[in-house]
């Protein structure tokens, strides 16, 4: 089950329809009963007081997603990581997670991102799939400052995403995993996972060769490329539609 748990906010209507009300950030978390509790952050961006208990339609048409919330607050433990010389790095004050090191912070700014994608995923199972690009957008835009290791992070979201059929989409998240390791032939052999799915066989086959020329010993590519020669690279090579996957998910 992917449950939510992150900052999310919402925003009171002023009544004049000229410009928004007071902006209130939550820290959002999914109960077993398929409601959210949702817990009002102050002004130095601590949860306070009572949870209120959300509903499912309210949690959708009311709270926005807030997939930047932490980026700023890491990049500024990034600064203070990377400040060797202890001459000290400025930054805003009055940043969440001031509290945290580098690390933590890294790992709540993680959790907030896949609690913002998994309500991407709940506008999808509502039919509201321009919303749902919205997140999924927003998301791809973060400037956080990822790591080799946050690979993980845009794979698994971009598995999610294939198996939703939103192929082009998961493409630009394996994309985005890609660079920040592009030695990791298991993001190539997911990319030609996506491209089987859409149809684009050539395509598919060069991430195939390209995951194998990092680690020829990659048995599912191997598996992978047998699959595509003896079904669809016969003489021709032009695009085909394919319905069969070659491998059970």
């Amino acid at each position: 089950m992917d449950v939510i748990r992150g900052v999310f906010s919402t925003t009171a209507d002023n009544g004049s329809g000229k410009k928004p009300g007071k902006k209130t950030y939550w820290l959002v978390r999914e109960q077993p009963d398929g409601t959210f509790a949702a817990q009002a952050m102050n002004r130095n961006f601590v949860p306070m007081g009572e949870n209120r208990t959300v509903a499912r339609e309210e949690f959708l048409a009311r709270f926005e997603p807030e997939p930047e919330f932490y980026v700023k607050s890491v990049a500024q433990k990034k600064l203070e990581l990377d400040d060797i010389l202890g001459l000290g790095v400025g930054g805003e004050q009055n940043l969440p997670l001031a509290g945290m090191d580098f690390g933590q912070a890294q790992r709540i700014n993680e959790e907030n991102i896949t609690a913002n994608f998994n309500q991407g995923m709940l506008f999808l199972d509502a039919g509201n799939a321009g919303k749902a690009q919205d997140v999924f957008q927003r998301i791809l835009d973060l400037t956080a400052p990822f790591e080799a290791q946050h690979k993980h992070l845009f794979n698994s979201l971009g598995i999610r995403l294939r198996k939703r059929n939103l192929f082009d989409l998961a493409l630009r998240y394996y994309d985005r995993a890609a660079n920040l390791a592009p030695d990791d032939e298991n993001i190539h052999h997911n990319m030609a996972r996506a491209l089987f799915e859409k149809g684009e066989i050539k395509m598919a086959m060069d991430r195939l060769m390209k995951s194998l020329e990092i680690n020829p010993s990659q048995h599912e590519s191997k598996r992978f490329v047998r699959f595509l020669k003896n079904r669809y690279l016969g003489p021709s090579t032009a695009k085909v539609r394919v319905f069969r996957k070659p491998f059970e998910d």
